[in-house]
């Protein structure tokens, strides 16, 4: 990493490195306690970084907490792109502490994080159709997307699935992709991975005071905004942005983001199977086995 950052002539003295975390798509570093670095693994998580590179500036001016400004960027030895940022006030609330954090603090406090997440939701998808395609952010066919992850489905997992849950998983895209009502949205810009491991939490002052991670932007319906705060969060704290934003059909919207979940856990085994990691088809297969068992009993 020093090499890299030598290579493209970036002006830091690299005194100490501290990993920060690792996902799918690239690797984040923590540099002099001061400066945080990504460097993407894949051409996916180097598409998804130019298209950071590009909308945060803008999204600078219209968001109240603080995100990422990229003031250093190069490209690794690999022909991928890498950024640096000045690190956030904060630290990622996790979403394996989230419900446990939520649980001990007051209930103004927890007021204030729904107001921050719904405001956050509403400063981001108010930037125009128009101007959200100018930046580079692609829309998402919902229909044809989820269309297409069915055919995949069907072609990849069934073979390796039991029979009960081949009907689970046709029952719900079934319902999802024959209601006319599902579809009829207006195209919003989504930050669409708002999980609590991109939430920035001052715990002294009790509020968030940043959002990272902007990668997986797109155009697309609205209520898959929600999908990672009714995973990470739970549904009472979902319940609660939807209704602070003023959400209507509040149940409905939920049953739709339950479905979304369904399917990025389907897209768990999906990669599992591409990148050939059994432990991932495992834990995935396990997930959804879950899921089918819980519907069955709360029927």
């Amino acid at each position: 990493m020093r090499n890299t950052i030598a290579r493209n002539n970036i002006d830091i003295e690299v005194n100490n490195i501290e990993k920060l975390g690792e996902g799918w798509m690239s690797r984040a570093y923590l540099i002099n306690d001061e400066f945080v670095f990504r460097f993407p693994k894949e051409k996916q998580g180097g598409d998804d970084l130019e298209k950071e590179k590009v909308a945060l500036p803008f999204l600078m001016k219209i968001i109240t907490l603080s995100i990422p400004n990229f003031i250093y960027t190069g490209v690794q030895e690999n022909g991928l792109p890498f950024v640096g940022y000045r690190i956030l006030n904060g630290v990622p609330m996790k979403e394996e502490t989230f419900e446990e954090i939520y649980e001990e603090i007051t209930s103004d406090t927890k007021d204030r994080l729904v107001e921050q997440i719904g405001d956050f939701i509403d400063e981001i998808s108010s930037v125009k159709y128009e101007k959200a395609l100018e930046l580079g952010i692609c829309e998402n066919d919902f229909y044809k997307d989820y269309s297409d992850t069915l055919e995949e489905i069907e072609r990849k997992i069934f073979g390796i699935i039991d029979e009960n849950i081949k009907k689970f998983i046709i029952e719900k895209f079934k319902w999802y992709l024959d209601d006319e009502t599902n579809f009829k949205y207006t195209p919003k810009l989504l930050h669409a991975d708002l999980s609590p491991n991109h939430f920035l939490y001052d715990n002294d002052k009790g509020e968030l005071t940043g959002i990272i991670d902007f990668g997986d932007m797109q155009i697309g319906d609205p209520d898959y905004e929600y999908i990672y705060l009714l995973e990470d969060c739970g549904a009472d704290f979902t319940r609660k942005v939807m209704e602070y934003r003023g959400e209507k059909e509040i149940e409905k919207k939920l049953i739709k983001v339950e479905f979304f979940l369904l399917v990025d856990n389907i897209r768990f085994v999906l990669e599992g199977l591409r990148i050939n990691d059994d432990e991932m088809i495992r834990d995935g297969l396990a997930s959804l086995g879950k899921k089918v068992l819980e519907s069955q009993i709360s029927k």
